[in-house]
C-alpha cells in the first residue's frame, strides 16, 4: 500500500526495521512520540481507531493504545508501541532521528538447519565466503542480545555486525558448497544447511539434498481424547519434523526440505480438531495446521517415512474441584532477585496469595507452599504438592539480569520437554501476553537455563510451569510488579489460563 502525506506531522524522523527513514514522521510530546494512522498503514500495521483509543495489529500482536489528537487525527505513542511488541528504540543525539529495531527472540540451531525468530519483521539476506568456507547471514532490522541465547553448536556464532544488523556466521567445509539461501522479509528466518548446489554430473548427489515428497496427510482419532497426526513422504529426509504452538489451541507441524503436490487436503476424521490446513512456508518446507477443540499437547516424531504429531487431551471439566499448589519464590533469608529496593520474595508472595485467592474462589482447592516470609528449600516445594497429589504446580517469579534496564518482559518456563508442561505454558503465556502489558517473551524449556532443568519443576509429579512476570531490575517492569492492582490483575490472568487448559472446548 502507498500512502501520501497530506502535510507532515511531526519533527522526528522515524527509522522502522529496515525501512529507510521516514522525513517528519512522528510527533514528540515530552517522552511520547506520537505518529498518525498514515505511518502506521506504511510498515505494514493495521488499525482501527474508537474513541479514545486505537486497536493496533502489527508484528503478529493486537495492541490496544491510547490515542492524542494531533492536527485533527488521532495518534499513538509508537515508542510504546516497539516496547509492547518487543522492540528497541535509539534515539541520535541531537533527537531527530529514532531508529526502532526489533530483538533476536531466539535461535535454534542444529547440524541442518537454523531458525532465528525476532520481534519484528527482518529483512535477511544471504552470501558465502570460501577461505575459509562460511555461510553469512545478515538480518537487517534488529539487534541481537547473547545473554538470552541457548548455546549455538561450536562452529556457528552470532553477533551484532552493526547498529542495524545482526551477522549469523557458520563456518564448516560443507559451506563451500551450501545452497545460498534466499528469505523472505519476516519475523522467521529459517534455512537449510544441507542443500547443496549442483555437483558436476559424475558426482553422487548428496542424499539430502533433494526435498521429500509429501504423498499423504491423515488425523484420526479412537473417540478419546486423544489423536495422531501422520504425514507420509517418499525420499530420504536429513532433516527431522518440529511442531510449536501458535496458540492454546493452534499446533503447526513443519517439515523442512519438503514438498507438498497442488490440492492435496487432509484426511481428517478426528473428534478433537476442529480443522487442518496445508499451509507452504516456501519452496521447500510445508506445514499442517491444527486448530484444536480444545488444549492439547502434543509429542512429534518420525517413524521411516512417515512423520507424526501425538495428541492428547490433559484432563478437562473445569477449574473448580482442582488441587493447585501455589509456589511464592524464595523467602527468608533468600531475598531473590533486587532491583530499586525491591525485593522479588514480597512480591512473589503477594502475587502468589492473590492467585491462591482468585484459585478458590473459581473453586479450586489450594495449598501454599509458604504464606509468609519463611524460607523453604527447592526440593521441599515440589514435594509439597507431590504429597498432596495436587493438579499443578505453580511457582511466581520476578526476573533479573546482570545490567539493569537492559531486558523488559515475560516468560513463562516449562520442564525440559515435558508435552503437558508446555502445553500449561502456552495457554499462560497467552493471557498473561495481553494483560501484562509488558514485552512477551514467549515460553522457555528451563534447559534453557540449566541442563536439568528448575528443582522445583524438575521435583512435581505433575504439570507444572515457573512464571517470571517481568524483570525486577527493569525500571518499566518494576513499575509493574510493584503495583497492587497488576499483581492482582496477573493472578487473575492465571487463573484464566487454567480455565483454558481445564476447558473441553463446549
Amino acid at each position: 500500500m502507498t500512502v501520501a502525506w497530506a502535510k507532515p506531522p511531526g519533527d522526528v524522523a522515524i527509522q522502522f526495521a529496515h525501512n529507510p527513514a521516514i522525513p517528519s514522521a512522528g510527533t514528540l510530546v515530552g517522552e511520547r512520540l506520537y505518529v498518525n494512522p498514515d505511518f502506521i498503514q506504511r510498515i505494514g500495521w493495521t488499525f482501527s481507531a474508537g474513541r479514545g483509543q486505537m486497536a493496533v495489529n502489527g508484528e503478529g500482536r493486537n495492541l490496544r493504545l491510547p490515542t492524542k489528537e494531533i492536527q485533527g487525527r488521532p495518534c499513538i505513542d509508537i515508542l510504546e508501541a516497539a516496547r509492547l511488541i518487543g522492540g528497541k528504540a535509539e534515539w541520535s543525539p541531537d533527537r531527530k532521528l529514532v531508529a526502532i529495531h526489533g530483538v533476536v527472540r531466539s535461535v535454534e540451531a542444529t547440524d541442518s538447519t537454523v531458525r532465528i525468530d525476532t520481534t519484528i519483521g527482518a529483512k535477511a539476506t544471504a552470501f558465502r565466503i570460501s577461505d575459509p568456507p562460511r555461510l553469512v547471514v545478515d538480518i537487517t532490522g534488529v539487534e541481537v542480545d547473547l545473554e538470552r541465547l541457548q548455546p549455538l553448536p561450536p562452529n556457528h556464532r552470532i553477533g551484532q555486525f552493526n547498529a542495524n544488523t545482526v551477522r549469523y556466521v557458520i563456518e564448516a567445509p560443507d559451506m563451500a558448497r551450501v545452497k545460498v539461501p534466499t528469505f523472505t522479509k519476516g519475523r522467521t528466518i529459517l534455512f537449510s544447511l544441507t542443500q547443496f548446489e549442483t555437483k558436476p554430473a559424475k558426482a553422487a548427489p548428496s542424499p539430502s539434498s533433494e526435498p521429500i515428497q509429501i504423498r499423504a496427510v491423515s488425523l484420526g482419532d479412537d473417540g478419546t481424547a486423544q489423536a495422531k497426526l501422520m504425514v507420509g513422504f517418499e525420499g530420504a529426509s536429513g532433516q527431522r519434523p518440529s511442531a510449536r504452538y501458535e496458540g492454546p489451541t493452534r499446533i503447526v507441524l513443519t517439515l523442512p526440505n519438503a514438498v507438498a503436490p497442488a490440492g492435496l487436503e487432509v484426511r481428517d476424521n478426528s473428534s478433537i480438531v476442529k480443522s487442518a490446513a496445508i499451509r507452504l512456508n516456501g519452496p521447500t518446507s510445508v506445514s499442517v495446521v491444527l486448530e484444536t477443540v480444545r488444549p492439547l499437547s502434543f509429542t512429534v516424531g518420525q517413524q521411516g517415512e512417515v512423520a507424526y504429531l501425538k495428541l492428547r487431551a490433559p484432563l478437562f471439566g473445569g477449574l473448580a474441584g482442582r488441587l493447585i499448589v501455589v509456589d511464592a519464590g524464595h523467602g527468608g533469608h533468600d531475598s531473590g532477585a533486587k532491583g530499586g529496593g525491591t525485593l522479588e520474595k514480597a512480591n512473589a508472595l503477594d502475587t502468589a496469595k492473590r492467585l491462591a485467592a482468585e484459585l478458590a474462589e473459581a473453586g479450586a482447592s489450594v495449598i501454599l507452599t509458604r504464606d509468609d516470609d519463611t524460607f523453604v528449600t527447592l526440593n521441599e516445594r515440589p514435594a509439597v504438592a507431590n504429597r498432596a497429589g495436587a493438579d499443578l504446580f505453580i511457582s511466581c517469579h520476578f526476573n533479573s539480569n546482570t545490567v539493569a534496564n537492559s531486558r523488559s518482559g515475560t516468560i513463562i518456563f516449562y520442564h525440559r520437554d515435558d508435552p503437558e508442561g508446555k502445553l500449561l505454558a502456552e495457554c499462560v503465556r497467552s493471557v498473561v501476553a495481553k494483560r501484562s502489558d509488558l514485552p512477551d517473551l514467549g515460553t522457555w524449556s528451563d534447559q534453557r537455563i540449566y541442563q536439568s532443568g528448575f528443582a522445583v519443576l524438575r521435583g512435581a509429579e505433575m504439570p507444572g510451569v515457573l512464571l517470571e512476570l517481568g524483570f525486577i531490575n527493569h525500571a518499566t517492569d518494576r513499575s509493574k510488579i510493584t503495583d497492587p492492582a497488576w499483581r492482582q490483575a496477573m493472578a487473575e490472568s492465571v487463573v484464566e489460563a487454567l480455565r483454558i487448559y481445564f476447558s473441553n472446548g463446549q
